[in-house]
């Protein structure tokens, strides 16, 4: 046992676990929130808070969060800008979901032409 307790492996591995973990994972799950959100600093700032030992459980509340709200919230933003952009009348082109090697290509105009009139 007291080997263990000197060993610099097992405090490389603790530390690793309970001091750059966390945070890390946590970082890496903001992520899926859009820039501007302000859950983003708020999650992270909530985590220094916590007590060491129940930081596991929270950034597990975390992983919870960023699929319920920040996928959502980053999907609305996608759709506001593409939105805006064939408001513009951008000529910005996306790709069908058709397969092949040439894809037929489509500009935003059109889309919104698609989509007032149907196909």
């Amino acid at each position: 046992m007291s080997r263990l307790l000197f060993d610099g492996r097992t405090w490389v591995v603790a530390l690793g676990m309970f001091g750059l973990l966390h945070p890390l994972v946590l970082r890496w799950l903001v992520c899926i929130f859009p820039k501007s959100h302000p859950r983003r600093a708020e999650l992270i700032a909530e985590l220094y808070i916590r007590p060491l030992h129940g930081r596991l459980f929270y950034v597990v509340q975390c992983l919870e969060v960023s699929i319920a709200e920040g996928l959502p919230a980053r999907h609305r933003l996608r759709v506001k800008r593409r939105r805006q952009a064939v408001l513009r009348g951008s000529t910005q082109r996306i790709p069908r979901e058709s397969a092949g090697p040439h894809r037929n290509v489509i500009d935003f105009p059109t889309i919104r032409v698609y989509e007032l009139t149907g196909p």
